[in-house]
Parts: structure tokens; sequence; C-alpha cells
């Protein structure tokens, strides 16, 4: 309970550390907020590739959601005398903006998703017999396989090798790594 007035350690400390995902959160938010705002301006070119509906239906929806709707609601308050109709319209707008936002967002999470596993299932080092199928339990797979190659481009480290050629010497692509290092050090040593 809240009103007791006693501090609780773990409480405080999973409030904290929730500060980061939140960041992370709102962050990602506002990226796909700039996309939003970059593809209203732009003439809702993503809204008409998803769709595949014509133009100019999609021009007039977005005409209906963020102008006429707005309009006919402040009209109505207007006409009933209600004194803050100001505040219904504005409403009104920010509801039709923030409904068209949801939309783009979902869109583009699915649509990155997707891609992210298209990805993974038709990669041809990583084709498996299992993956032709699309269901449940395949696509399953394909998202455990996904976060595994994730885990392991995290945390597995990376090798710099510097590759030193003098005229007409060939340096062979079978070279182990120690080769390599002994090509490099006669070359840095001059």
């Amino acid at each position: 309970r809240l009103d007791t007035g006693e501090f609780r350690f773990a409480r405080f400390m999973g409030t904290l550390l929730s500060i980061p995902a939140l960041a992370l959160g709102m962050a990602n938010a506002m990226a796909i907020a700039f996309s939003f705002v970059g593809d209203t301006w732009g003439g809702h070119t993503f809204f008409k590739s998803l769709i595949r509906w014509d133009s100019v239906l999609v021009d007039w929806i977005v005409v209906v959601v963020y102008i006429i709707v707005p309009i006919f609601i402040g009209g109505i308050s207007l006409a009933s005398c209600i004194d803050n109709w100001w505040e219904r319209t504005l409403i009104a707008w920010f509801v039709g903006t923030f409904a068209c936002y949801i939309a783009f967002a979902i869109a583009t999470i699915t649509i990155e998703i997707d891609s992210c596993l298209q990805l993974v299932r038709f990669n041809p080092e990583l084709r498996s017999p299992d993956f032709r199928e699309f269901n449940f339990k395949t696509n399953l797979n394909v998202v455990k396989r996904a976060i595994l190659m994730r885990l392991k481009h995290q945390f597995s480290g990376e090798v710099i090798i510097r590759y030193n050629v003098l005229g007409s010497e060939k340096i062979s692509s079978k070279l182990t790594l120690s080769e390599v290092r002994k090509k490099n050090e006669y070359f840095e040593s001059k």
C-alpha cells in the first residue's frame, strides 16, 4: 500500500530500473512519429503503398479524418451554444491524428518484424526444409533463430584483419589467422 508512508527498497529499485526501458520506448515512439510526420507531409506514400487503394481515396480519407470531422464537431458544438466548442474541435482533431499515428506505427512495426523474419527465413545459408511451410510452429522457429543470431552477433566479438599487399605478391585466401598476423607484423616492421 502506498499510504503507509514507509520506504520499500524493492519498489524503488524497480521504478529506478524501469526508467531506461521507458526512455527507449519513448525514443522509438518519437522515431516512428518523425517518420509519420514525414510520410504525412510527403503525401502519405507509406499508406498508399500499404493499402494499395486509389491515391485519391487515401487522400479523401485523410481529409475526412484531419479536417471534415473536426469541422463537423466544431460546427455542431457552435450550433449547440457550447462555450468550449474549440476544445471539442481540438480533441476531435487530436483523436483523428492519434488514430492515424497508431495505424501507422502498427503497420510499420508489423512490416519491420515481417521483413526481419523473411531475411532469416529465406537466407540461403540458413534455409531449412522445415521453413517451407508457414504456420505458427515454423514462425516460432524462425523467431528463435533470429534471436539466436542476434545474440551470437552481439556476444561473439569481432576480428579485424588488415591485408597489406606489395606489388605482385599474392595472398592466398586460405591463410590461417596466425599466418595473416605474421604477415601484418612483417609489413608493420618495415
